[in-house]
């Protein structure tokens, strides 16, 4: 992180302490994030990730401030960045929690916010030359339920799963339902690519509602590509012709690797040409 971070408006040194441990985020995992990116003056995407934080809120019992819309998280986004000297590529943490309500309240009042902001490395400019590898993560089930689809700030499935991808060498690891069914993966939303339709698991798979996940299957059809939701197995994966992962930061990351299958990737780089490159490079 940066030297200084915004709390509920206000700019503060990185090192400043702004929860105790009574902190119900602290204690119980509960809110929501969103990472986003900043692409100079445009933040692509904003208004999905403002509409998903908000929605979870209030799926979570939180008040929602009026203010909380496009352009005021913008300005808050923005005189961070200005205030970090960050470059033309930020990315963007922004996290909303409790206070210090005990644990049985019917209401979670109304939340704090944190922004957080980073430069965001070159990797993440342009299309991935190399595939990823990707596996199954064994130990964590994700069951698909009311609050599944949120970006919870309970992310223990995905934290673990992110760990066990370092450890076996991969550069993903997918999150499976009680069915044994691919939810999504420890950082994205996944698709895959057989005899020219594409797919992607729905949101009652225990799937998070990725916004870049969204954004796609609103503009794939647009641009002359069928798109459906489907359950996914690894057996049914392994038969794909090629596998992308999606989130807000890279758009689209090509698979390489999936156990012992080989996927290529000239499909998924046409749609990074097409629709995720122009994206980042104007915003929205």
């Amino acid at each position: 992180m940066a030297g200084y971070f915004n709390f509920n408006g206000s700019i503060l040194p990185a090192t400043e302490n702004i929860i105790g441990p009574g902190n119900r985020a602290f204690r119980y995992g509960e809110g929501v994030f969103e990472t986003i990116r900043v692409c100079g003056d445009s933040i692509p995407l904003l208004d999905l990730h403002i509409n998903r934080a908000v929605k979870g809120l209030y799926l979570l019992g939180f008040n929602i401030p009026p203010s909380f819309d496009r352009h005021f998280f913008s300005e808050q986004i923005q005189r961070l960045n200005l205030k970090n000297n960050h470059g033309s590529q930020v990315r963007i943490r922004l996290a909303f929690f409790g206070g210090d309500k005990p644990l049985y309240s019917i209401n979670a009042g109304d939340p704090d916010f944190v922004i957080q902001s980073w430069d965001l490395p070159d990797a993440y400019h342009s299309f991935n030359k190399n595939g990823l590898s990707i596996g199954v993560f064994p130990d964590a089930i994700k069951s698909p339920d009311k609050y599944s689809h949120l970006k919870s700030n309970n992310y223990l499935p995905y934290l673990t799963g992110a760990a066990y991808a370092k450890k076996m060498g991969l550069d993903d690891a997918l999150i499976l339902n009680p069915h044994s069914r691919i939810a999504d993966a420890y950082t994205a939303n996944i698709f895959w690519i057989r005899e020219n339709e594409i797919f992607t698991p729905p949101l009652s798979e225990g799937a998070v509602a990725g916004v870049m996940r969204e954004w796609l299957l609103k503009k794939l059809p647009e641009n002359g590509f069928s798109v459906n939701e489907k359950e996914l197995t690894s057996a049914e994966l392994e038969k794909a012709d090629e596998v992308f992962l999606t989130n807000a930061l890279y758009g689209l990351r090509w698979v390489q690797h999936f156990n012992s299958k080989v996927y290529t990737g000239s499909t998924c780089n046409r749609i990074y040409k097409n629709l995720i490159g122009p994206l980042f490079a104007t915003g929205i």
